[in-house]
């Protein structure tokens, strides 16, 4: 079988794209590594400081762990404390970082609203503490370890 300089020039076009995709694929992979990467550090970021604003306005002790004042365990999430019941029991699974996104995501609005702004938090804090709510444990992991206390696995 003998291929004429147009069809090889086709093949040569062929693999030249191909190839040009696969590099242009794993680059886009790189690059949503390097961009995961990143976002999560941010998070850690602002879960630290989180916790110091916790720490600073009294709404955790600094014990270790860290253990949420009963007070706020008791009275700030009154309104939505079944809420948050509820959804830690759809999503035990989760590690805690995941937990506090999901807590974000799905609480989030409500918690500026409802707790953040009348106690004048804004780093976290408010966050954080919800998390300890909803897990019905006033005891709050270590935010720089992943897979603290009982929130090993990711779902």
């Amino acid at each position: 079988m003998s291929l004429s300089l147009e069809q090889v020039g086709i093949l040569v076009a062929i693999l030249g794209g191909l190839l040009g995709w696969l590099d242009a694929k794993y680059t886009m992979r790189e690059r949503f590594a390097k961009i995961e990467v990143k976002v999560d550090t941010m998070w850690d970021f602002q879960m630290r400081r989180g916790s110091v604003e916790a720490i600073a306005k009294g709404i955790v002790k600094a014990n270790s762990p860290l253990q949420l004042v009963p007070e706020v365990y008791s009275q700030w999430f009154k309104s939505m404390e079944s809420d948050l019941w509820a959804l830690y029991s759809q999503s035990s699974q989760l590690s805690y970082a995941n937990l506090l996104l999901k807590i974000e995501r799905v609480f989030g609005d409500r918690l500026v609203r409802e707790v953040c702004i009348p106690r004048g938090i804004q780093e976290g804090a408010c966050l954080i503490a919800a998390a300890a709510v909803a897990c019905k444990n006033p005891e709050i992991p270590d935010i720089l370890c992943e897979d603290a206390h009982k929130f090993e696995q990711e779902s």
